[in-house]
């Protein structure tokens, strides 16, 4: 009659059945390689179950792990395999030239392309892929169908008695059989659910959930930029680009760290290929965006500058200024704080009493207003980018006046700005950053959406769905 090798759960229960198919691996085994020896469990087995071979010789051995898994591969049995592979490798006792799993079942096709997979990575120059392998249940039953295991056959499965349990009862033999595959089914997709569950709450807290966070403010950001809300970025701190020097040793702005970081470790598996997708462009936009907004500085002080001067030479050739440098020539004016037309005029004269011929002055306050922002002007750039040219003089007043120093009106910088902006909303330059900044914010949407999405995913699946309340 034929046998199954889960039959031992038959005759000697399922304790008994583990201890039971490691004596029967070891029985087929020597009796296939007569020179076959077993390994003692003491305080572990070194990775090694059966073996052929002399463990001081220079070729290595060959190594049989027996693993009693009953039910399949789940992350726990594969962990197992994992580990007494590294044990037996790493075992400073012998080499390893050949290394076989013995397990009572036919693996899955899914754990045929997990193990074909795992031998590969663990190939080396001693050990190769071929030389990894597994014997499963038909192989066992290859061994014991041969005549000359007639007797291991029915030392182990007592094939007396078991012709006699299945002739009294076999409905109930049936209904066992069919309990076992539903029970073995059942086991393994609970397993199997457990395991995933686990997998995705580690992913949602470690993972997507701070990930989620960065893409949103992102996100959000660049949308209120879209709108003219906020002024565009002047830099996107991306982990591991280089800031610039004057970069704020406090900037606290929107960032995209988390995902360079996840992709040099194991979380990068946490993604589907799609989704490393869609972050891989975010990261590549966001550092050509940096570099879009660094090359649009470099035109903005210069169409700056004629308007400056003429902004400049207009208040200087005015009858009102005219007066009102006549009556302070023999003295140095008042310093006065605010932003009426007394403080215009002191303003620039103290501008121009300090302006050297290489440094004129409308050069100078060009390159103030677009160039020191980091310390001075953190948005001026980013308002013109922002197609804000009012709010960039609004930027620029405030830091006139943050000092308390003499401040042209607000209304001076407005012109200056509104007459520049014609130019400057032509530039090459800009009309990069605005294609960059855009396509940034439609894949950020769209990162976002995805994280959303699996978020909810595991919400609804292991943690009981979505609130009532």
């Amino acid at each position: 009659m034929a046998v199954r090798i889960l039959d031992l759960q038959l005759i000697y229960g399922v304790a008994g059945a583990r201890d039971k198919f490691q004596e029967l691996c070891q029985a087929l085994i020597q009796a296939e390689f007569p020179n076959a020896k077993s390994v003692r469990c003491d305080q572990g087995d070194g990775g090694v179950d059966i073996y052929i071979g002399d463990w001081t010789a220079s070729e290595g051995i060959e190594v049989f792990q027996v693993k009693y898994f009953p039910t399949g591969l789940g992350e726990s049995q594969k962990g197992q395999i994992r580990e007494s592979f590294k044990r037996c490798i790493n075992n400073p006792n012998f080499r390893t030239k050949k290394w076989t799993l013995c397990v009572p079942i036919e693996l899955s096709e899914e754990e045929t392309i997990w193990f074909t997979r795992w031998k590969q990575r663990q190939a080396t120059d001693v050990l190769t892929s071929d030389n990894i392998g597994w014997w499963g249940e038909t192989q066992f039953i290859r061994l014991l169908s041969k005549p000359d295991n007639e007797g291991i056959k029915e030392d182990y499965f007592q094939q007396q008695h078991l012709t006699q349990i299945r002739e009294m009862h076999g409905m109930l033999t049936n209904l066992l059989d069919a309990f076992d595959i539903r029970w073995a089914e059942s086991v393994r997709t609970v397993v199997n659910w457990q395991d995933t569950k686990e997998a995705n709450l580690r992913r949602k807290n470690d993972v997507y959930t701070p990930l989620y966070a960065e893409i949103k403010r992102l996100r959000e950001y660049t949308d209120q930029a879209r709108l003219g809300n906020k002024p565009y970025l002047q830099w996107i701190d991306v982990h591991g680009e280089r800031r610039p020097l004057t970069f704020p040793p406090n900037y606290e702005g929107p960032t995209f760290h988390l995902w360079p970081i996840f992709k040099t470790d194991i979380r990068e598996k946490d993604f589907t290929p799609s989704t490393h997708t869609l972050l891989d462009e975010v990261q590549d936009l966001a550092v050509f965006y940096n570099t879009a907004v660094t090359a649009s500085r470099l035109p903005t002080s210069p169409i700056l500058k004629p308007h400056i001067d003429a902004a400049i030479e207009a208040v200087v050739q005015s009858p009102s200024y005219q007066e009102w440098r006549q009556n302070n020539t023999n003295q140095v004016p008042a310093m006065h704080q605010g932003d009426s037309e007394e403080g215009l005029f002191q303003s620039i004269t103290m501008g121009i009493t300090h302006t050297i011929s290489s440094h004129p002055l409308g050069l100078v306050w060009a390159n103030g207003w677009i160039e020191s922002w980091p310390i001075h002007q953190p948005a001026t750039l980013g308002w013109l980018l922002a197609r804000r040219p009012d709010q960039a003089a609004s930027c620029v007043y405030a830091g006139c006046t943050l000092f308390g120093s003499p401040c042209p009106p607000l209304s001076w910088y407005q012109g200056i700005f509104a007459a520049a902006w014609p130019e400057m909303k032509s530039l090459p330059e800009y009309h990069t950053v605005w294609e960059v900044h855009d396509r940034l914010f439609e894949i950020l949407s769209k990162t976002e959406a995805v994280l959303l999405q699996g978020l909810t995913q595991i919400q609804e699946l292991y943690e009981g769905g979505a609130p009532l309340i």
